[in-house]
C-alpha cells in the first residue's frame, strides 16, 4: 500500500519515511526532501482576495479534495501490480475529524468507484491551525 500524508504546517511530521509521500498543505515546506511536496499554497490568499470565508465543513471538504488530487498525482499507476489499480492510504488532517471519520467508509467507496483504486483514509484532528496560514 502506498501511503500519502497531507498535513498543514502545524501538524508537520516528526520524521519522514523514504517509503511515503508527504504534502504540506497551504505553505511551501521548509524541508527540502525528495518525497515532500506542497499543495494549496495560494488558497488562503485567493479566498481573502475574493472575500470568501469558507465554513469549517467547506474547508475540510477542500482539504480532502486537494489531498486526493495530491495522492493521485504522487502514486503512479504503472508501479501497481496490474499496471492500473493502486492501493492508497491517505492520511489527512481535518477540523471536524469526528464527523469525517463517520463518513470515512463512504469516501473510500466513492473513490474506489470513481478511480478504480483501493483507498484507506486516516483522519486526524488539526490542532493550532489558523485560517490565515
Amino acid at each position: 500500500m502506498n501511503k500519502v500524508i497531507c498535513y498543514p504546517r502545524c501538524c508537520t511530521p516528526k520524521y519522514y519515511s523514504d517509503d511515503d509521500y508527504y504534502f504540506e498543505m497551504f505553505t511551501v515546506p521548509e524541508q527540502k526532501i525528495n518525497n515532500v511536496g506542497h499543495v494549496g499554497v495560494q488558497l488562503f490568499k485567493e479566498l481573502r482576495k475574493s472575500k470568501i470565508a469558507p465554513t469549517v465543513e467547506a474547508l475540510d471538504f477542500t482539504i480532502i479534495a486537494m489531498a486526493v488530487v495530491a495522492a493521485d498525482k504522487a502514486v503512479l499507476r504503472k508501479k501497481s501490480a496490474d499496471g492500473w489499480t493502486r492501493k492508497i492510504e491517505l492520511c489527512i488532517y481535518l477540523h471536524d475529524a469526528p464527523k469525517w471519520r463517520q463518513e470515512k467508509r463512504k469516501l473510500e467507496e466513492m473513490l474506489r468507484f470513481l478511480s478504480g483504486d483501493f483507498w484507506v483514509f486516516t483522519v486526524n484532528f488539526i490542532f493550532n491551525f489558523r485560517l490565515s496560514e
